[in-house]
């Protein structure tokens, strides 16, 4: 049903529909190969590859093995390979196997993580124009976490 609308007022307009300032992935496909992209990326299905973009969101369902570079990722869902990131957020539902370089670090309650974990101070992703993350960011402070 429409909005309601006075006699004599002409009808109200429809709001436009909201511009995703990025690209989402459906919980309907498999993507395999490689994603670049400057802005924001949604996952909720499954990615087999290497990802690079400004920010990642994996959904609880979604699944990504491979490798990931973004400035900012959350991960709700399950993820199996390599992540570089300046900040990392690991939800209460995310399933991490991974060997993970990082700046900043949240991990929620419940969070399952199998991980060699890597400290780097000054890291950001490596895409596009952004800094590589540093050549020292092995040397930082190092970080086993099994369960």
């Amino acid at each position: 049903m429409g909005p309601i609308t006075r006699p004599g007022q002409p009808p109200a307009r429809p709001e436009p529909p909201q511009r995703l300032e990025g690209s989402y992935i459906g919980a309907e496909l498999l993507i395999e190969g490689v994603i670049e992209g400057a802005r924001h990326l949604v996952i909720d299905g499954n990615v087999k590859g290497t990802i690079g973009a400004g920010r990642v969101t994996i959904g609880g369902d979604a699944r990504v093995d491979g490798e990931i570079e973004a400035q900012d990722l959350t991960i709700n869902g399950t993820l199996k390979g390599k992540i570089t990131t300046g900040n990392l957020v690991l939800r209460s539902t995310a399933d991490v196997d991974a060997d993970i370089v990082y700046a900043t670090l949240g991990i929620d309650n419940g969070a399952r993580i199998n991980a060699t974990l890597h400290c780097a101070e000054a890291a950001s992703a490596r895409h596009d124009d952004r800094a590589a993350a540093p050549a020292d960011a092995e040397d930082g402070p190092v970080l086993v976490v099994n369960g």
